[in-house]
This record gives C-alpha cells, sequence and structure tokens, in this order.
C-alpha cells in the first residue's frame, strides 16, 4: 500500500526564493546603515528658516526671464509680467508683487546682500541677529 503524500513541506523554489530575497535585502543593508548614519537634520530652527529662504528665492528665479540687481536686494521679472521684488525691509526679508504687499520670508536678519557675478549669476548672503551667516548662489537659465 502506497503512502499519500505529504503536501504540507516547501519545495525547493520556495527555498531558494526565500533564500534570494534574504540575501536582497542582506546586500542593501549597508546602504540603508550609511544613509541613517550621515543623516543631519537642521541643527537649529534658523538653519531650517535660511534653507527654506534660499528654496523659495530658487523657485522664483526659475520663473524669471530677466534679473536686475538692486542696492537693497534684486528686482525679477518673470513670464507673466510680474515684477517680483525681494528685499530687506527693517530686520525681515520681504517679498512684494508689482510693488504692492509685503509677504514675509524670513524674521531676525541684520544682513542680506546680493552680489550679481554676471547677468546669470546671483550670489546672495543672509546673517541673522544671532550671527549665523548662510550664503547661497543662484543661476539663471539664460532664454535660448
Amino acid at each position: 500500500m502506497q503512502k499519500p503524500m505529504i503536501k504540507n513541506g516547501f519545495t525547493f523554489i520556495e527555498a531558494l526564493f526565500a533564500l534570494i530575497l534574504s540575501l536582497l535585502i542582506l546586500s542593501s543593508l549597508p546602504f540603508v546603515v550609511k544613509q541613517i548614519a550621515t543623516y543631519k537634520p537642521y541643527s537649529t530652527l534658523k538653519d531650517m528658516d535660511a534653507n527654506q529662504l534660499f528654496h523659495f528665492i530658487q523657485d522664483e528665479i526659475h520663473k524669471t526671464i530677466h534679473l536686475t540687481h538692486t542696492p537693497r536686494g534684486i528686482d525679477l521679472l518673470q513670464s507673466d509680467g510680474k515684477r517680483i521684488t525681494i528685499e530687506q525691509y527693517g530686520s525681515s526679508v520681504r517679498r512684494q508683487v508689482n510693488g504692492q504687499g509685503h509677504e514675509i520670508l524670513i524674521h531676525d536678519v541684520t544682513d542680506f546682500h546680493t552680489v550679481s557675478e554676471n547677468e546669470y549669476i546671483l550670489v546672495m548672503s543672509v546673517t541673522t541677529t544671532k550671527g549665523d551667516s548662510y550664503e547661497k548662489v543662484f543661476s539663471l537659465i539664460p532664454e535660448r
């Protein structure tokens, strides 16, 4: 009399699949650990404020067709005809559209300085009231 086959075990294909999956997970583990080990959050809230300011200005510059450097800040002429002004206003940096409005981009600033190296490069520096200084280089993509 023949014994019935037991079908509760693993097949060779299933075991091979589990082995390959385990090896893939283990091989990617060093990369994940390295990313976690090198993660650096913002050390202060002001670092995050300055980074957000630079990110916002970068977005404005990407929409710009002409950039004008002024003693107080920058004027950006956008493709839809709007003139965006970003300048220091007291201890803040503000944004105005067509000379109207008053949108504060960052507070507690002692110095907001822009230098235009050429018509396509802008270097911006911000110094906070605590003495922290941040600098970023922006590039304006020329029209073709």
